[in-house]
């Protein structure tokens, strides 16, 4: 099987179709995340999808629990990603 080419945003060319919620799946699938980070990722997407469809329906102090209490899931996930970027330097495409 030929290496998969990551583009910089560590988001293949295979699943950047897929629906955002899906993505955390297919970064596990190809082993960039762990399980546990891709279930992460799929949380803070659905939630991402709450935010833009239903807007109206989140409260002031939800946002401000979200973002005073959960920044460090995304930082984890972002922390996750790069550590595969360093050890897989040959599986990125910087061709963009």
């Amino acid at each position: 099987m030929t290496p998969t080419l990551i583009r910089a945003s560590v988001i293949t060319e295979r699943v950047a179709w897929v629906r955002q919620k899906e993505i955390g799946n297919k970064l596990i699938d190809h082993g960039v995340l762990d399980s546990e980070h891709g279930l992460l990722l799929r949380q803070i997407a659905g939630y991402r999808n709450r935010m833009v469809h239903f807007y109206y329906e989140i409260s002031s102090q939800e946002l401000y629990l979200l973002t005073t209490q959960h920044v460090g899931d995304i930082e984890r996930i972002c922390g996750a990603m790069v550590e595969w970027i360093r050890k897989n330097p040959d599986m990125i495409d910087n061709k963009f």
